[in-house]
């Protein structure tokens, strides 16, 4: 899904994209997961299954957005929205200037820090995306 998503932005646009990010992660990406550039392309199925490889770098990974009060999140699916399924899915927060809306509601590809061990709002959520540079809505 993910290489589909790429190729759905453009490589030009996903190249000036992944220019302006800055370098975070001195580590090595898993076997896992796809490296490019300085951050690393994961399933967010590796990201809650093996939540530790990834702690600390910059990824790239998609799922279904939605923002609300105390409940910033992305999930595997819409239906764990829905249906409250907080460990199916990790505590989000964009950078200053990253807009919600682009994103609200839908399956989008985001761009941030994997954090494993902070786990949002009440500690629901299974690790959390921190300062997301990008937040793409994926085509319908």
């Amino acid at each position: 899904m993910l290489a589909i998503s790429i190729a759905a932005i453009g490589i030009p646009a996903y190249r000036a994209m992944s220019a302006t990010l800055e370098s975070s992660a001195p580590r090595r990406c898993p076997e896992e997961g796809q490296a490019i550039n300085d951050m690393c392309q994961v399933s967010f199925v590796s990201l809650l299954a093996n939540p530790s490889k990834y702690d600390g770098l910059e990824i790239l990974t998609s799922g279904y957005v939605h923002f609300e009060f105390e409940g910033n999140g992305i999930y595997l699916h819409k239906d764990d929205y829905d249906n409250s399924l907080y460990k199916n899915g990790l505590w989000i927060s964009l950078a200053t200037n990253v807009p919600q809306k682009p994103c609200q509601n839908s399956y989008a590809l985001v761009i941030g820090t994997f954090r494993a061990g902070s786990r949002g709002h009440m500690g629901l959520w299974s690790g959390s995306i921190e300062q997301a540079t990008r937040c793409f809505a994926l085509p319908r």
